[in-house]
């Protein structure tokens, strides 16, 4: 499953042949294939052309290891697939007369726990059966749950999943998200958390408390390399390859950029129609006051996130 399990979105297909979508009701997990098409690939080739075959994964501070022994998108071929949870169906049928002139069927997959950028290229899905993709499952079901212990895993990749930076919120965006929930206006300010979505959260309230726990759940997990850790730390980690943020336009008709502070370098990160503003702060910094494991200097695991402001888009 994805460490973050309160990301929600929607999966768009079209179909060109005859299926029975329906049946994706009787699941409720599945895998989906993609491609990881906004990875840099290009510049992971030596100078004689050839992939890289190792990289330094974010918990061993800037040690390298093989690349199949990690789950980094910068691979030979970059397909990526998770496991996330099937929330609803949406089927729009073919009807004479309508706009599709291909007569194809198209549906929506609502998913949770699919942390996918906008716009990622869909190669397939596959239902998850525990039966033969969960290690350990009970045929029997004699016992509840599942028996893991011929799963074994590096000790470094143990480690650095089970830590999470921690995330402060400053005031002013508590305070932005806490006026979601007093919005007047006949819009809904969120595309996929509120009582209009598929997912029908019972009230405001509770899709901004969703929206806060998405944020905390993607900010507290890091998966960057030690490179772009110290990218991060420097501000330098932006949204701006998404393309609801390279169309966004601050209020008033200005550009983004000058939307945003420009006083201190920001990360961005977008969700849903929010734009985050953060910033990586490494121990030493005045936001920063707990003890560090010494181990994990360099690996960006002791960093902080601290969200200074939230802005729609």
């Amino acid at each position: 499953m994805s460490l973050c399990s309160m990301m929600i979105l929607f999966v768009h297909m079209i179909c060109t042949f005859h299926t029975n979508t329906s049946l994706f009701f009787l699941y409720s997990h599945v895998f989906v294939v993609f491609v990881f098409h906004l990875n840099s690939n290009d510049k992971k080739l030596n100078k004689n052309g050839q992939f890289k075959g190792k990289i330094s994964p974010p918990s061993l501070g800037g040690k390298k290891v093989g690349v199949f022994s990690t789950r980094t998108p910068h691979r030979p071929n970059p397909i990526g697939f998770s496991l996330c949870r099937l929330d609803k169906v949406i089927i729009n049928n073919k009807k004479k007369g309508n706009n599709n002139k291909d007569n194809k069927t198209t549906f929506q997959l609502c998913l949770s726990g699919l942390d996918l950028v906008d716009g990622t290229p869909i190669i397939d899905i596959k239902p998850y059966v525990p039966h033969y993709d969960c290690v350990g499952y009970d045929y029997n079901r004699k016992q509840k749950g599942t028996n893991t212990d011929d799963v074994r895993v590096p000790q470094w990749v143990d480690s650095g999943l089970q830590k999470r930076r921690s995330v402060t919120f400053l005031p002013e965006a508590t305070q932005f998200l806490q006026d979601l929930t007093t919005s007047s206006s006949q819009t809904p300010p969120l595309k996929f958390y509120g009582s209009h979505t598929p997912w029908k959260d019972t009230s405001s309230e509770q899709a901004v408390e969703y929206i806060k726990q998405c944020i905390l759940e993607l900010l507290s997990v890091d998966v960057r390399s030690a490179w772009q850790t110290r990218k991060a730390r420097d501000g330098k980690f932006q949204a701006e390859r998404s393309s609801r943020v390279k169309e966004w336009k601050g209020e008033g008709g200005t550009d983004k950029k000058d939307a945003i502070d420009q006083t201190i370098s920001f990360c961005t990160q977008q969700i849903d129609n929010l734009l985050v503003q953060y910033t990586i702060e490494e121990p030493g910094s005045a936001y920063h006051e707990k003890e560090v494991d010494e181990r994990s200097i360099g690996s960006g695991a002791e960093d902080i996130v601290v969200v200074h402001s939230i802005s729609l888009i």
